[in-house]
């Protein structure tokens, strides 16, 4: 008698084999997970840099940073984006925006332009809204106040002259001058920060507002600045969190709190799990912890404290 030989699994391999690849999906699942997670934090790491060595070219070329907004030459009010065009390799946008007698059409059509080195991975930045960035600068103190526009004070600014007091200012408002040589001899490059990730920014290149392009320190010498970053309640001392209460923000788009007419500042923040990454003016980036004392942050966007100790920051 012959016996035909079954080349089929029994039920007690197929069960091994299925919980061997689950085995190997367990293994490999949090390894992709990690790599795509470093990938995001090393595109951001770049972008910054890149920014970064921006800001210093053009000090380096006009004898001050930027300021967060200032106006060319033909009227146009700009940010600190638009002035770092040419030092991000964007000549031709430079030139567009920046002509002595604009071309309309012209400038609508650089105005959609994507900036790549403006925009992390990780921000979630959906495709309609390609010219958000993910990015902002440090502001110092707060020169915007709170509440908008008003008869007294038309541009809802408050102008605060004083070097130490941030590194990215109204050139607007203001004549305010910020080398990194003076940045140099006070707290140092070091342990000055210059840029930091951000869920609430503004466009590149829209008509600039303090809250969309930067991070302050709040002033609560002024009413309108006591009020809390998350609950919109005034508070005796506002100091700058990070990543805090972002589950509390789900009405607020790139600083805006819809319906109210009010804006809240973007602050820095990320999705890389518990940590930004920021810039400092000596071209450095590295990842700030989201556990860091508010007070140790502030003295870093300030230009005339104490040389933090490295290990406090991170």
């Amino acid at each position: 008698m012959k016996y035909r030989t079954s080349y089929g699994f029994t039920l007690i391999e197929l069960i091994v084999v299925i919980v061997i690849i689950g085995m190997l999906f367990g293994i490999l699942i949090p390894t992709i997970t990690d790599s795509h997670v470093n990938s995001h934090r090393v595109n951001c790491l770049n972008n910054q840099t890149e920014i970064a060595l921006g800001c210093i070219n053009y000090e380096s070329a006009h004898g001050e940073l930027p300021g967060w907004r200032q106006t060319l030459a033909n009227g146009r009010e700009v940010s600190w984006t638009v002035m770092l065009l040419p030092y991000l390799e964007y000549n031709k946008a430079w030139e567009i925006l920046s002509a002595e007698l604009p071309n309309q059409k012209e400038i609508d059509a650089v105005s959609s332009l994507s900036i790549g080195m403006l925009k992390c991975r990780s921000s979630r930045i959906k495709k309609k809204e390609e010219i958000w960035m993910s990015y902002i600068v440090n502001c110092g103190k707060m020169d915007a106040e709170f509440t908008a526009v008003n008869p007294i004070n038309p541009t809802g600014h408050v102008a605060d002259n004083e070097p130490k007091n941030g590194v990215f200012f109204d050139h607007v408002e203001t004549e305010t001058k910020i080398t990194l040589d003076f940045i140099s001899k006070q707290n140092g490059t070091g342990c000055t920060l210059l840029t930091s990730e951000t869920l609430q920014a503004g466009t590149w290149n829209e008509k600039p507002r303090e809250n969309l392009i930067g991070f302050c320190f709040p002033d609560s010498s002024f009413p309108n600045q006591r009020r809390d970053i998350c609950t919109g309640k005034d508070a005796p001392m506002v100091p700058v969190f990070i990543n805090h209460c972002l589950k509390g923000d789900s009405k607020i788009v790139h600083g805006r709190i819809n319906g109210l007419g009010e804006y809240r500042f973007a602050r820095p923040a990320s999705y890389h799990s518990g940590i930004i990454i920021a810039s400092f003016c000596d071209r450095s980036v590295r990842v700030i912890s989201e556990k860091i004392e508010p007070e140790i942050f502030q003295r870093l966007m300030f230009s005339d404290t104490t040389p933090i100790d490295p290990q406090k920051i991170e």
